[in-house]
């Protein structure tokens, strides 16, 4: 038995969508949830604000999501406090943010807790491969869960069992309505802004995920597009693992995704990060890419799970059969 063996599952949204779970940043916005607040200006509960910029996030994200039937809200927040130009939402200028803005994201944030904590957990496909994965490593208390996603997995428990495994909730969750919402440090925005910065959170804590990340033994990424607002987690990882003077040739590291579109996505990221050299990150250590959603890589995927399952036993000590 080696406890000291160190197994991290990170979890992204692609996880909950592979159990079934409506998570999708467009079901949010479908319901009643986000569409009560379209109209909102301000003044509905008495308020009577004068505002600067009538800009209300919720009908700017509304509008944004028309243009290709798909939204990133993080992204387009991003974009929007970024921007040098309105659009046609007032001024012609974004530099500084409005008290409409600032209220309607605060709204957005307590209309996606809300929406989220109504979630139907009965609806979980029990044949999904993010169950499966699930199955196998919530039962040991030495492996670490670290989720992107908001929604409570100990509601997983009426399926897997009990869950022993540490869960570290990087972007809050529902439970405490601790969510954070918002972009990342990095981009170049007003101070006026501030209050969408994801580290300016009253809940944003240090969680040590890189450092976790370069300890690790084993990786599973399941459903995490590893895209740029949250890429700056995993950039040292990748980066030391597509250089030969720097890789740990011992690392075992998958990545599953939905489909071949979502595959391909993942490996331009990957790609774009590492030099164009993506090709160094399969010989330097034991990677793989695995399309949940594809049935052609079924094989592959019940390979890698049971000799996963066997390398936990032998680490850890308790057997478990898929």
């Amino acid at each position: 038995m080696k406890e000291d063996y160190k197994f991290l599952l990170i979890l992204g949204n692609g996880f909950d969508l592979d159990l079934g779970l409506k998570t999708k940043y467009t079901d949010f916005m479908k319901s009643a949830y986000f569409q009560s607040y379209i109209d909102y200006n301000g003044n509905r509960e008495g308020i009577g604000l004068s505002f600067s910029r009538e800009i209300n996030l919720f009908e700017y994200l509304s509008k944004q999501c028309e243009l290709c039937n798909w939204i990133d809200i993080e992204k387009e927040l991003a974009d929007l406090a970024s921007s040098k130009d309105a659009s046609g939402y007032g001024d012609e200028s974004l530099n500084e943010a409005s008290e409409l803005e600032e209220r309607t994201f605060k709204l957005l944030h307590t209309a996606l807790c809300d929406y989220l904590n109504a979630i139907d957990y009965s609806c979980i496909r029990k044949d999904s491969k993010a169950l499966d994965v699930f199955k196998i490593i919530a039962k040991y208390s030495s492996v670490e869960i670290l989720s992107y996603n908001y929604t409570n997995l100990y509601k997983l428990e009426s399926y897997v069992g009990v869950i022993n495994s540490k869960i570290d909730y990087i972007h809050g969750h529902i439970n405490d309505r601790s969510i954070i919402l918002g972009i990342q440090d990095e981009i170049d925005i007003d101070d006026s802004y501030c209050f969408m910065i994801k580290s300016f959170s009253p809940h944003y804590k240090s969680h040590n995920v890189r450092a976790k990340l370069l300890n690790a033994d084993e990786i599973i990424f399941f459903g995490h597009s590893l895209g740029s607002t949250d890429y700056h987690y995993f950039q040292d990882l990748f980066k030391r693992q597509a250089n030969a003077e720097t890789a740990n040739p011992n690392l075992i590291l998958r990545i599953f995704t939905f489909d071949e579109s979502a595959r391909r996505d993942i490996l331009i990221q990957l790609r774009r990060m590492n030099n164009n050299r993506t090709d160094m990150l399969y010989d330097l250590c034991d990677f793989g890419v695995y399309r949940a959603g594809v049935s052609d890589d079924n094989d592959k995927i019940y390979t890698y799970l049971e000799q996963l399952e066997m390398r936990l036993e032998n680490y850890y000590g308790i057997k478990y059969t898929l």
